[in-house]
C-alpha cells in the first residue's frame, strides 16, 4: 500500500515551505493592500504622538481631566459608597419588584426598606405621606433599577443616581475627546503630510512609520552634514 501524506500535515507544510521558499519569497505582494497598511499604521503612529500630553493642547487637557474625575467619582460611589443598584433577579418582574422607595433608614438593608407596594406603613413623616399611612400603590420602572432618593426626595437612600450622572457625562466627554483628537490629527496631517509609502521590488513595504522616514533623513543629513530636506 501506498502510504500517502495528507497535504495538510505541518510537515507537509514545512517540507512545501523549505522546497518552495525561495518561490514564496519571489512572489509580489499586493501593492495596494500594502501601502493601505503602511498608511493606515503611520496615521495611527501619527494619533498616539498628537494625542501625547506634552503635545495635546490646553483644552484637550482639560477635558480629558474633566473625564478622568468624574469617571474616578464613578468608582468610588460604587466600590466604596456602595448602595448604587437595586437587587434585581432573573425572575424578578419590574412592575413590582422595582416599585419607587418610600421609605429607608441609612445603614438598613435593602429588604427593610419600604415600597410604594400599598402595605408597607409610614413610621414617620416622610414625602407628604403621615406617619402610620399606609404609602398607596405605585408601579415599577427600570429606571428605579439605580437607588437614588425616595419617590418624593425626602430621602436619600442610596448614590445610583448621582453614579450614572457622572458615568454619563464622563462617557459623552470621552467620545468628545476621542473626536477632538482625531481633529488634530487631521489638521496636522495637513500640515505634515505622512510619509509615502515605499516599496521594494517586491511590493512589501519599505518605509512604514513617520519615525522611520524621520530617521532616515535625520541619518542621511548626519552623513553629508546638511540639515534634511523636508
Amino acid at each position: 500500500a501506498t502510504n500517502i501524506e495528507p497535504v495538510c500535515t505541518p510537515a507537509a507544510t514545512e517540507r512545501a515551505v523549505n522546497e518552495s521558499g525561495d518561490e514564496l519569497e519571489a512572489m509580489p505582494f499586493d501593492e495596494e493592500v500594502e501601502r493601505a497598511d503602511a498608511l493606515a499604521k503611520s496615521k495611527e503612529i501619527r494619533y498616539y504622538e498628537v494625542r501625547s500630553w506634552a503635545r495635546l493642547p490646553t483644552f484637550g487637557k482639560v477635558i480629558l481631566l474633566i473625564q478622568v474625575f468624574f469617571m474616578t467619582i464613578c468608582g468610588y460611589l460604587v466600590f466604596i459608597f456602595g448602595k448604587c443598584f437595586r437587587t434585581f433577579e432573573v425572575t424578578n418582574v419590574v412592575e413590582t419588584d422595582l416599585r419607587p422607595i418610600a421609605q429607608c433608614d441609612w445603614g438598613g438593608s435593602e429588604s427593610e426598606w419600604k415600597l410604594y407596594d400599598g402595605r408597607s406603613v409610614a413610621t414617620r413623616d416622610i414625602d407628604g405621606i403621615k406617619a402610620g399611612e399606609v404609602f398607596p400603590v405605585i408601579d415599577g420602572s427600570i429606571d428605579r433599577f439605580t437607588i437614588g432618593t425616595t419617590l418624593g426626595g425626602g430621602q436619600r437612600c442610596g448614590y445610583g443616581d448621582i453614579m450614572m450622572f457622572c458615568y454619563i457625562i464622563s462617557t459623552v466627554l470621552f467620545i468628545f475627546f476621542g473626536k477632538y483628537c482625531s481633529y488634530l490629527v487631521a489638521e496636522d496631517i495637513k500640515v505634515n503630510p505622512l510619509p509615502d509609502v515605499v516599496l521594494d521590488e517586491h511590493g512589501r513595504v519599505v518605509e512604514t512609520t513617520d519615525g522611520q522616514v524621520a530617521s532616515a533623513e535625520a541619518g542621511a543629513a548626519a552623513a553629508v552634514g546638511t540639515p534634511a530636506e523636508a
